[in-house]
């Protein structure tokens, strides 16, 4: 039996990863029942009829619940900005590296530039 593959198209995966990344960030602020349907739907890959299963109510109350979650995560966004300055922060600190990266080229031991280049590092790692 042959499987069936579904490609995501580039807007749906990005509008995916979009949410994933809003949730990652404001997911503290939805409630238990919000963040278990988005989790379940949007991470583990769940049919609305198997997290209603899983929960408890129907596959309606799921669709109402990811509807819900998805605006407000959306709404948090616009209000506070928090993914927008995250992304902001990560590009600079990318340029910051390439500049430095640009300037060890040239003095391949300078104590500063490379204790620089660690601290962009954990910069980067802590976005």
């Amino acid at each position: 039996m042959a499987t069936l593959e579904i490609e995501i198209t580039p807007p749906l995966k990005e509008k995916l990863e979009l949410y994933c990344r809003l949730h990652d960030v404001y997911s503290a602020l939805l409630t238990e029942k919000q963040n278990n349907c988005f989790s379940l739907y949007y991470l583990e890959d769940l049919s609305m009829s198997e997290i209603g299963e899983i929960i408890g109510i129907t596959p309606q109350g799921v669709a109402d619940q990811l509807k819900r979650s998805t605006k407000l995560l959306q709404g948090y966004e616009k209000k506070l900005g928090f993914l927008e300055r995250q992304n902001n922060l990560a590009e600079k600190a990318g340029e910051l590296a390439k500049m430095v990266d640009k300037l060890l080229g040239n003095s391949p031991y300078d104590a500063n530039l490379l204790k620089l280049k660690d601290l962009i590092g954990e910069l980067c790692d802590g976005i």
